[in-house]
């Protein structure tokens, strides 16, 4: 080997020597890129976890309130249909009641007709006995 031969080489040795070296500051920098990223994705992934499991407890929650609602909803109906029975057995009461009513006012017209009939005829006869009594 030469000595033109010898410091090329020598050179070429101390640039590869640098080249590995900023390789390896890279190389470096890189797995510590990596560890921040992993750490930040494993702080993700339990955020995503509880976001989870929040939400599934909401969505029980919400499926608990929604289950009490129908079955409220679901006796508000059934004491609504009583109370229109009750209403409709109520009106057919009372249609009941005002045709009793009208039949004894009718009852109460024929014998009211009836009394004041008798009464003519009495004061009639009253007065007949009466011009009777003043003859005498």
């Amino acid at each position: 080997m030469s000595l033109e031969n010898l410091l090329n080489y020598s050179v070429d040795n101390e640039a590869i020597q640098d080249y590995l070296h900023s390789l390896a500051e890279r190389d470096v920098k890189v797995e510590q890129r990596n560890v921040h990223l992993t750490e930040k994705l494993h702080l993700c992934e339990q955020a995503l976890i509880e976001v989870h499991k929040t939400l599934h407890a909401t969505r029980e929650e919400a499926n608990k309130q929604l289950l009490l609602s129908e079955q409220k909803l679901a006796n508000t109906l059934e004491y609504l249909k009583e109370t229109q029975q009750q209403l409709e057995r109520i009106k057919d009461d009372h249609k009941c009641t005002l045709v009793e009513i009208e039949r004894l006012m009718g009852e109460v017209d024929e014998l009211q007709l009836s009394a004041m009939q008798k009464l003519h005829e009495d004061a009639s006869n009253l007065s007949e006995k009466m011009k009777d009594f003043r003859w005498w």
